[in-house]
């Protein structure tokens, strides 16, 4: 039996941005003609990322051999030389089969560049309380006019491909202290000695700029993290997250969303 582990990214052509909620197929390709075996399928994350192990499967691969010379031919079972092909489905296009080889000794796999770029994106949207803003600028404004005026609750909510980013934060907040070791290494233990509301509500405006740091988002993605900074320097102290039902915009498009709800101390 064999088993493979796989850590690999992927992204489009030319191969600077991830490409993320790509459905992979890896094959495990038998020269004989026996029927490649599908040995691993998965989804690219966020960052165009998929990781797993494959799974059993027997290297095997039917022949005619003889045992000896002159001997008769027998059909039988022989080791197969490990030739593995992967197939990438994303916004209704289709790699088809393509080479994968891995790398040896645990090196870091090289990125999987799409024979096609990315599509072009749906702009995204921001409201403040549900008023638009028309860039992250607007979005600035908006958020501190908010924040000083002294409303128990404001609202932001953020809709486009980036919100996508967003989706570790929407659920139990306790769950973000290994993200945030995950992306900052040591930044768990210095936001966290002595955890209280407003360590908490630091890490988690470290969590949205990292990821957006990191991310192929839009201004409007950074914008709304500095609007979670600005308001804890003005006295918000709760922010909670839910990601919301996926809307469609003027184009027909699904857009996922997300929305902040910041609470005045």
């Amino acid at each position: 039996m064999s088993k493979v582990k796989f850590n690999h990214q992927v992204r489009y052509l030319p191969g600077t941005l991830p490409c993320p909620n790509a459905n992979v197929t890896i094959y495990d390709v038998d020269a004989g003609g026996n029927g490649d075996d599908v040995i691993f399928t998965g989804t690219t994350n966020s960052q165009g990322y998929f990781k797993g192990w494959s799974k059993d499967w027997e290297d095997k691969n039917t022949a005619r051999v003889r045992l000896f010379p002159g001997g008769p031919w027998i059909t039988s079972n022989i080791p197969d030389q490990l030739i593995l092909m992967i197939r990438i489905k994303v916004d209704g296009k289709d790699t088809g089969k393509l080479p994968l080889v891995l790398p040896p000794g645990g090196l870091p796999a090289p990125p999987i560049i799409l024979p096609f770029s990315q599509p072009p994106l749906p702009v995204p949207t921001v409201t403040v309380n549900g008023q638009a803003c028309t860039d992250a600028f607007d979005l600035q404004v908006k958020a501190r006019a908010a924040f000083e005026s002294g409303t128990s609750t404001v609202k932001i909510v953020l809709r486009g491909p980036e919100a996508s980013v967003f989706l570790p934060l929407a659920g139990d907040l306790n769950q973000l202290k290994p993200l945030v070791d995950d992306l900052l290494p040591g930044a768990a233990e210095m936001l966290y000695p002595n955890p209280t509301g407003a360590e908490e509500l630091l890490a988690i405006a470290v969590v949205i700029l990292a990821i957006g740091a990191a991310g192929s988002v839009g201004t409007f993605a950074t914008g709304v993290a500095f609007a979670m900074v600005l308001a804890l320097v003005l006295g918000y102290c709760q922010i909670d997250a839910e990601m919301l039902p996926s809307g469609s915009n003027a184009n027909g498009v699904s857009l996922p969303g997300i929305e902040f709800s910041v609470t005045k101390c």
